[in-house]
């Protein structure tokens, strides 16, 4: 899965690790955006965001301890931005943009994520793909190989989202088993579009345990977020270096509903290294 990356967080509480998703706002044969969910670089105790340089993001995973994998490159975070909708409380909004220190190059084992258009949605019964390095139960540890999971598209009904369920959808909970868990937030659940996976959602977090029977995983829609994606990956290109300062840039005000970006450009990829798969 060469759209997807971990984090290493240091929090307050400690490290942590998180999921991530490469994404293409600019044409070129490399990117420095990422996306990942807000909760994963927020310190829920002091509520605020994670101190920029006590993040780092590494691409080209398989085995992420196996450190002899050529593919894989570590790289710190310049920069970053919460949705200023993001509720901690209720994971509403749970996006967050990275801004990279260098950009990602692309070979056969980092390309980004075909981005959804703004009226794309994940389909009911539609069976899609979830990845991480997240533990394989609740409780227990974070896995050290990338592992994907086929998930059925749930109704609304079926999610039990509190603050409602414009920007966000549930899948998984059909048979037990198989589900995010923790250390996949984050990370990409994708859907096939014409022969190729589409990012449609961001792992924010369960409605029970991890992979429990009836109790689907619960996603951000990447869709809802297309306009404000652009408009901060413009604004976080003229923000400053603070991978050596102490908090990420103060930027992301809710857009108007007339704007207009050039969203649609994003997953546009200079051949021979297409998005996604």
């Amino acid at each position: 899965l060469p759209y997807q990356v971990k984090l290493y967080i240091e929090k307050r509480k400690g490290p942590t690790g998180c999921g991530g998703v490469i994404i293409q706002l600019k044409e070129g044969n490399g990117t420095d955006a990422i996306l990942t969910a807000a909760h994963c670089v927020y310190e829920e105790m002091l509520r605020r965001p994670v101190a920029v340089d006590k993040i780092d993001v590494v691409s080209g995973a398989h085995d992420i301890e196996n450190h002899f994998e050529d593919s894989q490159r570590k790289i710190p975070v310049k920069n970053f931005v919460i949705h200023p909708d993001y509720n901690s409380k209720n994971l509403v909004a749970d996006i967050a943009l990275l801004k990279l220190k260098e950009k990602i190059p692309y070979t056969d084992k980092t390309r980004p994520a075909c981005l959804p258009d703004k009226d794309d949605e994940p389909i009911t019964k539609e069976m899609c793909y979830a990845s991480g390095w997240g533990a394989h139960f609740s409780g227990g540890d974070a896995g050290t190989v990338l592992k994907m999971a086929v998930l059925p598209i749930q109704p609304t009904e079926k999610c039990n989202l509190p603050g409602g369920v414009e920007s966000r959808f549930c899948a998984g909970g059909s048979f037990g088993g198989h589900g995010a868990c923790q250390g996949d937030s984050g990370g990409p659940l994708t859907c096939e579009r014409n022969g190729r996976l589409v990012l449609f959602g961001l792992t924010s977090g369960t409605t029970g345990l991890c992979g429990q029977y009836n109790k689907p995983a619960l996603f951000t829609k990447v869709s809802a977020f297309l306009d404000w994606i652009s408009k901060t990956d413009k604004e976080l290109d003229t923000a400053k270096d603070l991978s050596n300062g102490k908090q990420a840039v103060n930027l992301g005000q809710p857009l108007d509903s007339d704007e207009t970006t050039d969203a649609k450009q994003a997953g546009k990829v200079t051949e021979p290294f297409p998005c996604g798969l």
